[in-house]
């Protein structure tokens, strides 16, 4: 892939196993893609709001937590709001999970179901995890 005016440039996308692994853990209730460009690169991140079947966050998070370490992820940061792991299958694939509120913005006025889930964690009618699986550069 090459960007206008700079030759050669590089995309960081996590692979469809590692994306589909992450969605495993519960029933996906919205997803999207973010590609932020800078540099010569491209790093494409998959979002996903999952249902894991937990009525509170906390225990929403633990579900995932347990659920991608029974797969092989190692816990890097995990707090009362956000979970941070790594994948020891994929080479620099990162997993990112938290309150919505919490992650970085994206349009979610364009995806009705995205924003549907995040006024259901937000009001505390659900639990929803907010995923993001990103690829960084080695």
């Amino acid at each position: 892939m090459s960007l206008p005016g700079c030759g050669t440039s590089i995309r960081l996308e996590a692979g469809p196993v590692a994306v589909r692994e992450a969605s495993a853990v519960g029933t996906v209730m919205a997803r999207t893609t973010q590609e932020l460009l800078y540099e010569n690169t491209v790093q494409v991140i998959h979002v996903m709001i999952v249902d894991v079947g937990e009525d509170n966050f906390a225990d929403a998070l633990s579900s995932v937590s347990d659920q991608l370490r029974e797969r092989g992820w190692v816990e890097n940061s995990v707090g009362p709001t956000h979970l941070d792991m790594s994948s020891t299958k994929w080479e620099e694939v990162h997993l990112r999970a938290g309150f919505p509120s919490l992650l970085p913005s994206f349009p979610a006025e364009k995806h009705a179901d995205i924003r549907k889930a995040l006024k259901d964690t937000v009001d505390g009618t659900y639990a929803y995890p907010m995923i993001e699986l990103i690829k960084s550069n080695p």
